[in-house]
């Protein structure tokens, strides 16, 4: 990590304590800040620490070399965990769940003017089923993170 991005990445940090004293929401990792606290609010703790632990250097892998030295943000708002289609008698109408991961992402340059920004909402099938399994519960927030992360850099043009 350069000199540059660990500064950029300060000041990104510096900025929202300024602007809200959020610190412990967001989790700062090489130029890239991501804000769980609309999670923490409504009582998903265990997913905002989730998010917070996966998401920025999923974010950092999907922009490497592409955000031309802009700070990537991103604000998650909601997460859904399905627990899969109903049953009609003996018949079920699918075969899977479909899990949703709602936010925001935005690029900063250095003096934190917004370059871009969009809502993105993405989703990620997962079998049905499984629903208090917290390992299985894991992997399908890890893998909204990874959808959420894929789809980012597309919706800020890059």
């Amino acid at each position: 990590m350069d000199a540059l991005m660990t500064k950029r990445a300060f000041l990104a940090g510096a900025a929202m304590l300024a602007a809200g004293g959020r610190a412990s929401a967001a989790r700062i990792a090489a130029g890239v800040v991501v804000d769980v606290s609309p999670l923490r609010a409504k009582g998903s703790w265990q997913m905002a620490d989730w998010i917070a632990a996966w998401l920025p250097g999923l974010l950092a892998q999907s922009f490497a070399g592409r955000q031309g030295g802009a700070v990537v943000h991103a604000s998650i708002n909601l997460v859904t965990i399905d627990s899969g289609s109903p049953h009609i008698g003996i018949f079920r109408l699918d075969s899977g769940a479909t899990d949703v991961i709602d936010g925001a992402v935005w690029l900063t340059d250095a003096r934190g003017r917004q370059l871009a920004r969009s809502d993105l909402l993405t989703t990620a099938r997962a079998p049905a089923g499984g629903f208090g399994d917290v390992a299985l519960t894991q992997q399908r927030v890890q893998a909204l993170c990874a959808q959420f992360a894929y789809w980012a850099p597309s919706r800020v043009g890059l």
